[in-house]
């Protein structure tokens, strides 16, 4: 094993152990000197690995943002966005973990803002990527999505019922 294979093991395993303490414990309840001492390294080197204990928490925040950049690239972003979403519903098999983690963030108030700038730079960046007309239509389909993202992956509500819900809206509208 190389080095950097044993780098992301180490650091696959402090993000196991930190997530484990904290959702037994809470998050203000557990110390980064508690969470190097559990895998056996310097709170110095935790530092290394993750430059705050939020950060921890949010490891992978940036995993699915990816994801989500290389569907809108295409011609029609919103509808291959929608087919992707469908796609994740129907093979979440980490679901249960990540609703524990989300509720476990949403209960957290020392999380919550660093959960709303996660969500205003994916609106921002996902913006980016889109072609529509104008970039305030962008910003707004890049809102829609977010918004779906934050309440199938997040919140576990089903796209047919986000959609039904959306169309319900706009009949307001006309």
């Amino acid at each position: 094993m190389n080095r950097e294979e044993k780098k992301a093991l180490k650091r696959q395993e402090i993000y196991d152990t930190a997530m484990t303490m904290f959702l037994a414990r809470g998050f203000e309840n557990v110390t980064t000197q508690e969470i190097a001492d559990a895998v056996d390294i310097a709170k110095k080197t935790l530092f290394q690995y993750f430059p705050s204990k939020e950060d921890i928490v949010f490891d992978d925040e940036d995993e699915l943002l990816m994801q989500i950049i290389g569907v809108v690239k295409g011609a029609n972003p919103w509808q291959d966005f929608l087919t992707f979403i469908r796609q994740a519903e129907s093979v979440q098999v980490k679901a249960q973990d990540n609703f524990k983690i989300v509720a476990f963030i949403e209960q957290t108030p020392a999380l919550q803002g660093r959960l709303l700038q996660m969500w205003e730079n994916y609106e921002l960046t996902i913006a980016k990527y889109l072609n529509a007309a104008s970039p305030l239509e962008n910003r707004l389909l890049a809102q829609q999505m977010v918004t779906i993202l934050r309440l199938s992956f997040y919140q576990g509500v089903k796209l047919a019922d986000i959609l039904a819900a959306q169309r319900g809206l706009m009949d307001l509208f006309v």
